[in-house]
């Protein structure tokens, strides 16, 4: 029925409506009034009347019968003292009838009620409901903000959210955020605030910026707002995480906000690309930022000798950098992007044509990729993207990249390594560094610190929802980062959940066959979490559990 609908509006305004809202309130005023004007049908009430009829009928299911079905004797109640204030004299029996018989909102569920054609109609009239009652009492606020989270009322504030103006937006967000609704939110909450902010056509900041300073608000209320900012991501947002950044910038929502602050600042400046890396195991920083993937950071995990599960033996592990995250959406597509001809500041500094040679010239060397690759330069673009780069639930910026196979995050890693070369006039082999994936031995080294079941510190125990993204627990990946308390000590995000990630080498009993991968995903249960647990996998395999973390080593 919605499809219908949307295509008879496609065929008569050439255009759809913008926006979910929008479309709703179009389909709805449709089915209400245009529908029947050819037939030369008179509707029993205006558009606009009709629906300040089922607004309120609607917030009515929704919130007190909670229910898609209503009794008809009871809905012809609710609608009557309504009715009874318009100049048109229509009683509910008959305005029901025409809503069921002409528009098609509702139909009969049974021989005593009613239900809605389509529920997303409901829902969406109860969010008109709730904008009417929030303009005319702020007070009104509260009842919605204890309702979020509610799988129940999801698209109802989503709807709403859709029709506010920017003062209803920037009180619903100091209501949210002084409310203890927002002090913890799982993962389906966190992605439906997100996408709420994302929805709104007007978003004022004034509430949002007050409460991230506001001494009151807690580490995990400050997180979340950060990424409401990003995701208005205008240039007041940005420069409210950055005077944020530099208040907070040791603590974990501060962190985030400085992560975030470098990636929207990022320019490639070939100066300053070579400095970054040139005396890296030298002076061994903390901590570096990669410019050529929008400033990713590489934590120093230092070196040291450990029980290694695979060997049984002790393994001694160098100094290197770990990157912080696994790749995302939006540092692989900038690969592809270069691939395809269009990043001209780095095709400046290397040229696609030579960085294809040089990656053919790679491959030969690689068991089975240079089959994998094909000879055609031209094509590899269209060869290395992800598998799942267009797929909904995981083609976020953030998330990180899936349907990669070893040999894409391969030639990922060479890209960057030869970036760094090019832009220091040096062939690559002269670096005396390079990116890399990691070899077991040193992901186990920085995931367990030689000691630890689980990247997160032993006292936090074994896995739960607050510290990975595993056991189809929220059905898809989640933006990087969305699981601090789950981090290593250094700082190593997602090390448990999320991905698995492909590791550098071969493993020992399927040499030549299967690479190693560690880490676990999305889908896995809590066993694949531990830090010695470990998988192989053929390396041309390309599936939404599949991602990978780049290295910085000597070697």
């Amino acid at each position: 029925m919605l499809l219908q609908v949307i295509a008879i509006l496609w065929r008569d305004r050439e255009n759809l409506p913008e926006g979910r809202a929008e479309l709703y309130r179009a389909a709805v005023n449709y089915l209400l009034v245009h529908r029947d004007r050819p037939k030369k049908i008179q509707a029993p009430l205006p558009a606009t009347k009709a629906v300040s009829v089922l607004r309120p009928v609607s917030f009515w299911m929704q919130n007190e019968l909670h229910s898609d079905e209503a009794e008809k004797a009871k809905m012809h109640k609710e609608m009557r003292p309504i009715l009874d204030t318009m100049k048109e004299k229509v009683g509910p029996e008959a305005f029901c009838e025409y809503l069921r018989d002409r528009a098609g909102l509702i139909a009969d569920y049974g021989k005593d009620s009613y239900i809605f054609r389509h529920k997303s109609f409901r829902e969406y009239l109860a969010g008109r409901e709730l904008v009417t009652r929030a303009e005319r009492d702020a007070d009104s606020f509260e009842q919605v903000v204890g309702q979020f989270g509610k799988d129940w009322w999801n698209e109802p504030l989503r709807f709403f959210m859709g029709e506010v103006d920017d003062t209803l937006f920037d009180q619903f967000m100091d209501a949210l955020f002084k409310s203890d609704a927002s002090k913890e939110l799982d993962q389906k909450s966190y992605d439906l605030l997100l996408t709420m902010v994302g929805e709104a056509p007007q978003r004022r900041i004034d509430a949002l910026v007050r409460r991230l300073n506001d001494a009151n608000s807690a580490e995990n209320q400050r997180r979340y707002i950060v990424d409401c900012l990003k995701t208005i991501g205008n240039e007041a947002a940005l420069q409210a995480i950055e005077q944020f950044a530099e208040k907070e910038g040791e603590t974990v929502a501060g962190g985030f906000a400085k992560s975030y602050v470098a990636e929207a600042r990022a320019e490639v400046i070939p100066a300053a690309a070579a400095a970054i890396a040139e005396d890296a195991f030298e002076a061994l920083p903390q901590s570096l930022l990669n410019p050529w993937e929008f400033n990713a950071e590489y934590i120093r995990i230092p070196p040291g000798t450990f029980k290694y599960s695979v060997t049984k033996q002790n393994e001694p592990v160098a100094n290197l950098y770990f990157a912080k995250y696994p790749v995302t959406n939006k540092r692989y597509r900038r690969f592809i992007s270069y691939l395809a001809g269009g990043e001209k500041d780095l095709s400046e500094i290397l040229p696609v044509k030579l960085f294809s040679e040089r990656m053919l010239g790679f491959a030969a060397n690689v068991k089975d990729f240079e089959s994998y690759l094909g000879r055609d330069g031209g094509k590899c673009a269209e060869k290395l993207k992800s598998r799942h780069d267009e797929e909904k639930r995981f083609k976020g910026d953030d998330q990180p990249v899936v349907g990669v196979s070893w040999f894409d995050a391969n030639a990922y890693c060479l890209w960057l390594t030869s970036l760094e070369a090019a832009t220091r006039g040096v062939a690559v082999e002269k670096l005396g560094h390079s990116y890399r994936l990691p070899k077991e031995v040193e992901w186990e080294w920085a995931a367990s610190g030689g000691k630890r079941e689980y990247p997160w510190p032993p006292e936090k125990g074994g896995p739960n929802d607050k510290l990975a993204n595993y056991d189809s627990d929220v059905g898809a990946t989640t933006p990087v980062g969305r699981y601090p308390e789950g981090a290593t000590p250094e700082g190593l995000m997602d090390m448990a959940g999320n991905v698995w990630e492909w590791m550098e080498n071969w493993h020992e009993k399927h040499v030549g066959k299967y690479r190693s991968l560690r880490g676990g995903s999305w889908v896995d249960d809590a066993g694949c979490l531990r830090c010695s647990f470990r998988v192989d996998c053929y390396p041309v395999l390309r599936v939404s559990r599949l991602g990978f973390r780049v290295v910085f080593s000597q070697s």
